[in-house]
Formats: structure tokens, C-alpha cells, sequence
């Protein structure tokens, strides 16, 4: 994995109005956060998180993408008020082809992939992704990666 330095902040900014712009998203992103990795490869992380929002949240629900610097720590995350995850299934979606019962009644597309991948990229970047009820419903997937100072 390429191990250049990228503006994390403008590149999941642009990313989600080009790929999303039809979509009910609030940003809430600290400015000048840097991140190293691949910014094409994180594009795969940022794309199918927002995506899982979307796609398991009602049509009219806005989705919260955050960005922010916790000490040394990245914390990237993007919360919905959709279905959820229950917590006996919270571990086994990073595991590939694993859909949860809820989703195959729902009848809602997908191999169950995309959050492998997503986990795999991250760990790739030596950081860590966790999964919390949104309350009152929803799921909050936060990422977290080592902040990259810029002298």
C-alpha cells in the first residue's frame, strides 16, 4: 500500500459530494486532517460506508459523515438512523459473504463484501473500525487511524 500523506479532510469532503451529491448527507469535517495510505484505496472505505447508510436507511433519513482529531487519533464516522445491527452480528459483518437475517428478509441487495474489504484497507493503515447502536436506531461505523502531523 502506497504510504503517501493526504489531506483526509478535503478528500472525503470532495468524495462525498461527487459520489453523493443527490443525497441527504451532513458533513461535519475538521479541517486540515492528514492521513497516510492510499487515497484512491481509502475511496473503497469512505464509498461503502456512506453507501451501507444509505442503502439501510429510509429514502427521507440524513446520513452523518464526521471527521475529526482526537489527540493522536483520527476518528472518521458515518452514522445513520436506519435498521441497525444486532449486537450478536456487529463482529461477524467484516467477515466476508456474512448478511445479516434482517437484510435477506428486507430483500436488500448485496454480497456482503464491502465492510471485509472495508476492514482489510483499514487495518492496511493501521487502524481500527468499530460499530455502535445510533440511538433511538441506526448504526454509527467509526473509524479510527493515527493522525499524521504536518510540520
Amino acid at each position: 500500500i502506497n504510504k503517501s500523506i493526504f489531506n483526509l479532510s478535503n478528500f472525503i469532503a470532495e468524495e462525498i459530494n461527487k459520489t453523493f451529491s443527490d443525497k441527504k448527507i451532513a458533513l461535519n469535517i475538521q479541517p486540515d486532517i492528514y492521513a497516510r495510505g492510499n487515497s484512491e484505496i481509502f475511496s473503497v472505505v469512505v464509498e461503502n460506508l456512506t453507501e451501507n447508510a444509505i442503502k439501510y436507511s429510509d429514502v427521507n433519513s440524513v446520513i452523518n459523515v464526521s471527521l475529526r482529531l482526537n489527540h493522536k487519533t483520527i476518528e472518521f464516522a458515518v452514522s445513520d438512523t436506519g435498521i441497525g445491527i444486532a449486537d450478536t452480528d456487529k463482529e461477524r459483518v467484516f467477515q466476508k459473504f456474512f448478511r445479516t437475517d434482517k437484510v435477506e428478509k428486507l430483500g436488500i441487495k448485496g454480497f456482503g463484501l464491502g465492510l471485509s474489504v472495508v476492514k482489510s484497507i483499514i487495518a492496511q493503515m493501521n487502524g481500527t473500525i468499530t460499530i455502535e447502536d445510533n440511538k433511538p436506531h441506526g448504526s454509527i461505523f467509526t473509524v479510527q487511524l493515527p493522525a499524521v502531523e504536518i510540520e
